[in-house]
């Protein structure tokens, strides 16, 4: 009777606060877990969506002499690597929602055939939404080696260092999956892969992100970049 009597006046104060730091410590341990699935599946779509976008630039460069997509500003040979990107919407990519990886705030709702896109993290013109997740190397062309980054995560917001000839190098990982690392194109066919370390694990001499001369692109091992105003020597052509 005493037994039953207790239990009819409920848990103490200690059995509350024993079963709630149970709860806690339960949580502290199931919840990184399954964010960790959650990033690791987001990771597993950004790879298919280089995929794709490799698979695209195959087809274009079937149809501009073996050229992967490459826009110059007008009159000069300045990269426009966003622009030349955005050539293979809708064409040799239909969905535009291929070009945003599902780990960041990007969205190309709004792009449309012809318009270039805005680089992964800033504010689209106009109440738009058309940014892109990924950086690009639009210096390629024929005889291009596959064992070159073609494109890749975008390049990191911040910690920009000084290039050992003139490019400018970028010494951490990308930012689309929290700095944890990046998923990177090979050029020539669909093999992707995933990296901790901004440096192409193929060729390790250079950084992914950057030209060691940005001036004779051939000698390196890539040049992937959001932004515009590198002036290349050769290697770009077939966007007009």
């Amino acid at each position: 009777m005493a037994r039953l009597r207790r239990w009819r006046q409920g848990f103490t104060l200690i059995e509350l606060l024993v079963v709630i730091a149970i709860i806690a410590i339960l949580a502290s341990m199931v919840i990184p877990s399954a964010l960790g699935v959650r990033e690791r599946a987001r990771r597993v779509k950004c790879m298919n969506n280089l995929r794709e976008i490799g698979k695209g630039c195959t087809m274009y460069s079937g149809d501009f002499n073996d050229y992967y997509p490459s826009i110059r500003s007008p009159g000069t040979t300045t990269s426009r690597p966003l622009a030349s990107l955005a050539l293979l919407f809708d064409q040799y990519v239909s969905s535009n929602k291929i070009f945003v990886c599902p780990s960041t705030s990007d969205s190309c709702n709004d792009l449309q055939p012809g318009q270039s896109f805005t680089a992964h993290g800033e504010t689209p013109a106009s109440g738009e939404r058309r940014q892109c997740s990924y950086g690009y190397d639009d210096t390629r062309g024929v005889n291009t080696k596959g064992d070159i980054v073609i494109a890749a995560d975008a390049p990191p917001t911040s910690g920009a260092t000084g290039g050992t000839t003139g490019g400018t190098a970028t010494s951490k990982n990308s930012d689309n999956h929290f700095n944890e690392g990046q998923n990177v194109l090979m050029y020539g066919g669909d093999t992707v892969f995933w990296t901790t370390n901004t440096k192409n694990p193929m060729r390790d001499t250079d950084d992914i992100y950057t030209a060691t001369d940005p001036n004779n692109p051939g000698i390196s091992d890539s040049y992937v970049s959001q932004g515009a105003g590198t002036t290349v020597g050769g290697g770009g052509g077939g966007g007009g």
